[in-house]
């Protein structure tokens, strides 16, 4: 059944406008262009419109604009045009893609072979920056080695292996730990072997020599050699062998003067755990009354990051640390070499294991042993530093077998 209202609104079947309360009207130019949208075209509002055309029709300046963009969009259309380019690509409406939250891959294909690939839009999981080609050269460059250098850091600078850096530069051939700040090298412009012509040399023995062959040192645009084999060298002329291997000289046993032994150990070698903190440094197995011998197995002397590897022209561990940090025996043997090395270790300790092995430590900064002293395996012998020909704190560790450097990777835990 219907209700009806008493009063005006009685016909319209709706309480009257004085019972429904009123709805707050917002204000500003939104509500001014809705309340036009919303009224009718009246024959009033048909003439302010043609009022208002016949002003802008005799606005000079108004004219002008629209006219400015009409001729731009036309120059547009015919130069796209004639270019070949289809605008009727860019006047159809073109979808709306979000970003996946997870992505695996930014193209897929359609499980129909009939049907052409798509591109799914998605996040890529990380930023791939390409790699720049390295400049090309041919010819020989120096650098000037910096603190914390060695030849492996200074190959990954100009993309090298490090036996290329070795090789070019003699002084660092027979020995490629003994660099020092400062110290010019010679860098090659490629992997090999970078020969300096001496008398007699030609290019058939440079390549039976280094192991390539004779038209890679002839074709090699460095050498200006032409492809000509035949072509007569000049004395102090650098030539580069790419690819070539230096013939390997054996190194020399290392011959380390050892004193007359001491009638026993002397008192002021310490013979039990020293007072420090340091993780390297752990519980000698030598009790309060002393020396208890060699366990035939080696430690690590000292905690670090590996920044020099054995090889080749390197046969030893350079492991870097912070300064000062203590370093511990290797094993338990009796210390032969305790004081300054001037062929560029700096501060070294050579400790004599027995049965022909032998441990050096070098560059430190100071040192607790002497000469005779015998310590216990995991013992302090001294701290990390940068003596001798260093190019930063470390400790460089080798071991000796006889007299020969042996792999100290054979010999560590």
């Amino acid at each position: 059944m219907a209700e009806y209202w008493v009063g005006p609104s009685l016909r319209q079947n709706r309480p009257p406008r004085w019972m429904v309360p009123e709805t707050p009207r917002p204000q500003g130019r939104a509500n001014r262009a809705e309340r036009r949208r919303s009224k009718p075209l009246t024959p009033r509002r048909w003439r302010a419109l043609l009022r208002l055309t016949n002003a802008k029709l005799h606005d000079i300046t108004f004219l002008a604009r629209y006219a400015a963009h009409i001729v731009v969009l036309v120059l547009t259309f015919t130069i796209g045009t004639t270019h070949g380019i289809d605008f009727s690509v860019y006047l159809q409406p073109q979808p709306t893609y979000y970003a996946e939250t997870t992505a695996s891959t930014l193209w897929d294909t359609t499980n129909s072979e009939s049907e052409a690939a798509y591109l799914r839009w998605g996040a890529l999981p990380q930023t791939i920056i390409p790699e720049r080609p390295a400049a090309v050269r041919f010819e020989p460059i120096t650098y000037k080695v910096k603190e914390g250098d060695n030849p492996s850091i200074i190959g990954t600078y100009f993309g090298l292996q490090p036996s290329t850096i070795v090789w070019a530069n003699t002084e660092v051939k027979e020995n490629p730990d003994l660099l020092r700040i400062g110290q010019t090298l010679v860098i090659p412009p490629v992997d090999g072997v970078l020969h300096t012509v001496s008398e007699s040399d030609t290019v058939a023995g440079l390549a039976g020599k280094y192991k390539v062959d004779v038209a890679v040192i002839t074709t090699y645009p460095g050498n200006k050699l032409g492809g000509d084999a035949e072509k007569p060298l000049i004395i102090g002329q650098q030539v580069m062998v790419p690819g070539g291997v230096m013939p390997y000289d054996p190194p020399q046993p290392v011959v380390v003067v050892t004193p007359a032994p001491a009638p026993a150990p002397r008192a002021a070698a310490p013979t039990t755990r020293p007072a420090t903190t340091s993780p390297a440094t752990t519980r000698s197995s030598s009790t309060s009354t002393g020396y208890v011998g060699s366990t035939g197995c080696c430690r690590w002397p000292v905690t670090g990051r590996i920044t020099q590897n054995p090889s080749r022209y390197h046969m030893a561990l350079d492991i870097a640390t912070s300064m000062g940090t203590p370093v511990v025996a290797s094993d338990g043997g009796r210390v032969v070499v305790a004081g300054w090395d001037n062929t560029g270790y700096g501060w070294t300790v050579v400790i004599d294991h027995g049965n022909g092995l032998r441990t050096r430590y070098a560059h430190f900064s100071s040192y607790v042993v002497n000469v005779g002293n015998y310590v216990n395996k995991g013992q302090l012998i001294g701290r990390i530093g940068s003596t001798g020909r260093s190019t930063g704190p470390h400790l460089h560790f080798e071991v000796l077998r006889n007299g020969s450097r042996q792999n100290p990777w054979n010999w560590l835990p």
